[in-house]
């Protein structure tokens, strides 16, 4: 059997590290000046990494390890970097913004959140169930609907943030086409992942196979259009 949602995050996964890594040597290189830095490089490098290491996780059943424990482990630690990834995003909304006590708040409702998830996986302690749709293989979920629900809502609420400041910021701006450009490609590339977060944690349920395999095919194309954005 093909481990095909493991692969595709596979893929996912090396080029968000990828990705990562190009941001950070291209900022280093044209920044040799440790205090004339763009605070903005760093967050997206963290932003990119954490995406990367998401799916990473995410691409360890199948792969990797077949053991179902082990599987069930790095989905679920998978899971947490989702609250990590909108951690970031927020931060680096409001530090654009330069709102740092509003992006505290923002983060820790999302630690909140996602201390609720990894307390409610802990009290349910089920494994990942394994899905045979010839020729493929995956694995879902069997915690109750409430957790991926509430992760996925959780995500939302990150990339609205971000999407609709860095929306409101391009058109405020729309005089200057450099800084419009940046800031619709950055709402724009979160847009996508926005969409490959509602399809992975809100309808997988249903639509298993053909929408996680789109939520991954949505999030890399998030990625290269956000990448467009970034000043670095």
């Amino acid at each position: 059997m093909i481990p095909i949602i493991a692969i595709s995050n596979l893929i996912n996964g090396v080029i968000a590290g990828m990705l990562a890594g190009r941001i950070f040597l291209h900022h280093r290189k044209t920044h040799t000046d440790e205090h004339e830095t763009t605070i903005g490089a760093h967050y997206f490098v963290a932003l990119y990494s954490s995406l990367a290491a998401m799916w990473l996780l995410y691409a360890v059943p199948g792969i990797f390890v077949s053991n179902i424990t082990t599987i069930t482990f790095s989905q679920i630690v998978g899971n947490v970097f989702v609250y990590i990834t909108s951690i970031i995003a927020v931060q680096i909304v409001f530090v654009s913004i330069n709102k740092k006590f509003l992006g505290i708040i923002a983060s820790t409702i999302i630690l909140i959140f996602g201390l609720v998830y990894i307390f409610g996986e802990r009290l349910y302690a089920l494994q990942y169930i394994e899905v045979v749709s010839s020729p493929y293989v995956y694995w879902h979920p069997n915690s109750p609907p409430w957790l991926a629900i509430m992760t996925g809502v959780t995500a939302m609420f990150g990339t609205l943030i971000f999407i609709a400041t860095f929306f409101a910021y391009g058109l405020y701006a729309r005089g200057n086409s450099a800084v419009f450009s940046r800031a619709i490609h950055l709402a724009g590339g979160m847009t996508f992942l926005l969409s490959a977060s509602t399809l992975y944690f809100i309808f997988s349920n249903s639509g298993g196979l053909v929408t996680t395999t789109l939520a991954s095919l949505f999030g890399i194309i998030g990625l290269l259009v956000m990448l467009r954005g970034i000043q670095y």
